[in-house]
């Protein structure tokens, strides 16, 4: 019966702070990697990046997360900081509309 009293009243408590705590300290100083989304593409039969879940994030190197960068999904599915034109419009169009803003 004692056996059970100090298991109950040492060990479970003991246990459930030592994983808060670890809990804890992983969460706020070792950051971890997180992975843009993949799919298949059938069109272009290449894999590409999900633009609709996850778009940014930081990726880390090693047990320690040494060395983290950053990385940023455009609106075409690749890893960019540039989103690319959801116009289709020819090289000539795009500068006669230049010119015509800088007249007007």
């Amino acid at each position: 019966m004692k056996f059970l009293k100090n298991l109950v009243l040492l060990t479970l408590p003991s246990v459930a702070v030592t994983f808060v705590l670890l809990e804890i300290f992983f969460r706020l100083f070792i950051p971890v990697a997180e992975l843009p989304y993949l799919y298949f593409d059938p069109e272009y039969q290449v894999l590409r990046f999900d633009t609709q879940e996850v778009n940014t994030g930081v990726y880390t190197v090693s047990k320690w997360g040494h060395q983290p960068a950053r990385w940023r999904i455009n609106n075409a599915g690749w890893n960019s900081n540039i989103d690319y034109r959801l116009s289709h419009e020819t090289a000539a169009e795009a500068v006669l509309q230049a010119l015509k803003t800088a007249v007007g």
